[in-house]
């Protein structure tokens, strides 16, 4: 019975050869092409910085409320009742 892998099992065992050095230039333009879209999208893109890196607070805040959801309104109300700075993200 033969698996899939089998392949892999006898190139492991010496009974199979694969050209690497002759396939070398396919390999080298598949690099190529993935570092070249790599590159592109983070020039069209930009890095998407976090917190981490901006600096700041991020509050999470739980509702257990089942009657309604909190609206951005109401939470910087109670923001700015307790004298807290109100951003929007």
């Amino acid at each position: 019975m033969k698996t899939r892998f089998a392949g892999l099992g006898r190139l492991y065992r010496g009974e199979t050869t694969f050209d690497f050095i002759g396939r070398r230039m396919i390999g080298f333009a598949v690099s190529l092409v993935i570092v070249v879209a790599g590159a592109g999208s983070l020039l069209i893109q930009g890095l998407e910085l976090g917190i981490d890196f901006r600096g700041g607070v991020a509050w999470e805040v739980p509702s257990n409320s089942s009657a309604g959801e909190l609206t951005d309104e109401d939470a910087r109300a109670v923001l700015d009742a307790n004298n807290i700075e109100s951003t929007s993200a």
